[in-house]
């Protein structure tokens, strides 16, 4: 078995749901019907320049 040292800072969830419970810090919302748009995109760059930030 192949294990990796992953934090929840090293990965977001990009999804078209709402629900991502204790994950929702690291959720970023894909439109259902244009999927990853220029918005979402964004949205997750500044989750990573902000754990990047905090460093």
């Amino acid at each position: 078995m192949i294990e990796h040292d992953v934090g929840p800072e090293d990965v977001v969830i990009v999804d078209d749901g709402y629900d991502m419970g204790e994950l929702a810090a690291r959720f970023v919302r894909a439109s259902p019907l244009n999927g990853l748009d220029e918005e979402a995109a964004g949205a997750i760059v500044a989750l990573f320049d902000r754990d990047a930030a905090s460093v």
